[in-house]
């Protein structure tokens, strides 16, 4: 089986902790790369972490999911928001940007 491609993922650490939380199935090694990720590229706010393009996939079907059934709009509107990045990264992954 080949070995999957990792990606450059810029989050914040709040971005981060919303991963951690509300991303129930995450992979042991996905989490351990997510508490330890590197300084982001450009921006001194961003950290950068790995994730294959199945990962990233993953972790927009459970915001999405968690970001449908809270009933709080602020969690709502964070949750979406990352969602949209990570969809922007996914895009950019199977278009060649990446």
């Amino acid at each position: 089986m080949a070995r999957p491609k990792y990606y450059p993922v810029e989050l914040t650490e709040y971005e981060i902790g919303l991963i951690l939380k509300y991303v129930l199935a995450i992979s042991p090694l996905l989490k351990r790369r997510l508490k330890n990720p590197k300084p982001g590229t450009y921006d001194p706010e961003l950290l950068r972490a790995s994730m294959s393009l199945a990962e990233i996939t993953d972790v927009i079907g459970w915001l999405a999911g968690e970001a449908n059934h809270t009933r709080s709009r602020n969690l709502e509107f964070d949750l979406n928001g990352l969602c949209e990045s990570l969809e922007c990264v996914e895009s950019d992954i199977k278009h060649g940007h990446l």
